[in-house]
């Protein structure tokens, strides 16, 4: 490939959020996250394929002699791209 080719790949690439999600999973990772990137699942009120940026999930065992439990949260994050602001939305529940 040549390299304006890449060059303009490269651009295009830019302009979707695909490198604002690998920034997320890079920082979650870096915290511990076990990440996962695109995965599917069925919306049931549409009977419709859909994707999930990423699943980050966080395990945590603590262990005595003669118990141990272990505690796992799991995070499905939508990464939407912004110019100027950044934001966190949740579901009530």
């Amino acid at each position: 490939m040549a390299d304006d080719e890449i060059k303009h790949l490269r651009q295009d690439i830019s302009k979707t959020g695909y490198v604002s999600e690998m920034v997320v999973a890079r920082i979650f990772a870096g915290a511990g996250w076990q990440v996962y990137d695109h995965l599917y699942y069925l919306d049931k009120e549409e009977n419709k394929g859909r994707e999930i940026d990423l699943t980050a999930i966080y395990g945590s065992t603590q262990s005595t002699s003669k118990k141990s439990l272990t505690v796992k949260v799991g995070l499905s994050v939508e990464v939407k791209k912004a110019s100027s602001s950044h934001g966190l939305f949740l579901p009530l529940l």
